[in-house]
C-alpha cells in the first residue's frame, strides 16, 4: 500500500527539482511571466508532496502491525560422553579366587629373557633335559 505512494512521491520530487532549475533559468533571463507560471507549478507540486506525506504517515500509523512469528526452541541433540574406566588389582590372591575369568595371565617376555640369561650364567640347567 505504501510503495505506490512512495514512488509517486519520488517522481514529484524529481519534477520539483526540474522546475526549480527552470525557475533559476527564468530568473537569469529576467522572464517574470514564466517565473510566475513556474512558481505556481512548484506550489502545486509542493502541496501534493505534503498531501502524500500526510497520507504516508497516516497509513503507517493505521497499518496492521507486522505479523509476529513465534520462535520454536531448537535444542541440539546431545550425546552421552563416553566414560573410560581403569582397573587395578588390589589383592592378587582374591582376584585369582573370585574373578579368574576377568584376568589374563601372560609372561613378560623381556623380563623372562633376563631371568633366563641369569640362570644360564649360573649353569642352573645342567643335567636337566626338560
Amino acid at each position: 500500500m505504501l510503495i505506490p505512494i512512495i514512488k509517486d512521491q519520488k517522481t514529484k520530487v524529481e519534477q520539483l527539482e526540474g522546475l526549480n532549475v527552470k525557475l533559476l533559468e527564468a530568473e537569469v533571463n529576467n522572464d517574470p511571466d514564466s517565473m510566475d507560471l513556474l512558481n505556481e507549478k512548484i506550489d502545486g507540486i509542493s502541496n501534493e508532496i505534503l498531501q502524500n506525506h500526510a497520507v504516508i504517515q497516516e497509513a503507517a500509523l493505521n497499518q496492521d502491525s507486522f505479523p509476529i512469528t513465534e520462535a520454536m526452541e531448537v535444542l541440539p541433540d546431545f550425546k552421552v560422553k563416553r566414560t573410560n574406566y581403569s582397573m587395578e588389582i588390589a589383592d592378587v590372591e582374591v582376584a585369582l579366587k573370585k574373578a579368574r575369568d576377568l584376568l589374563e595371565i601372560s609372561i613378560n617376555k623381556e623380563a623372562a629373557k633376563v631371568v633366563l640369561e641369569e640362570l644360564k650364567k649360573e649353569n642352573a640347567f645342567e643335567g636337566k633335559t626338560r
